[in-house]
């Protein structure tokens, strides 16, 4: 259960400092990074710092995918970790 715990808290870190680069990037229009890999972050384990970067930074609200997705990837993974730690 403690690898666990590490293993979402980095990819939560992780998505969270990709998120906040790329809305850093967005702002001073250099090259962007790609939804497929904010989004990939988020489905592997790294939807709260996903969820957290969009609430502070105010990047990809608007984008539906950013605000079902990431949201969704949460409950997943919290179900999972439910059933195979129960």
């Amino acid at each position: 259960m403690k690898y666990l715990a590490v293993f979402y808290g980095i990819l939560s870190l992780l998505a969270f400092f990709l998120y906040g680069l790329d809305k850093y990037f967005a702002r001073h229009r250099k090259r962007r990074i790609p939804e497929s890999l904010l989004l990939g972050i988020a489905a592997a384990g790294g939807a709260p710092g996903a969820f957290l970067a969009m609430e502070i930074f105010h990047h990809k609200t608007r984008h539906m995918n950013f605000r079902i997705l990431v949201p969704a990837f949460i409950v997943l993974h919290a179900g999972l970790v439910f059933y195979f730690t129960r």
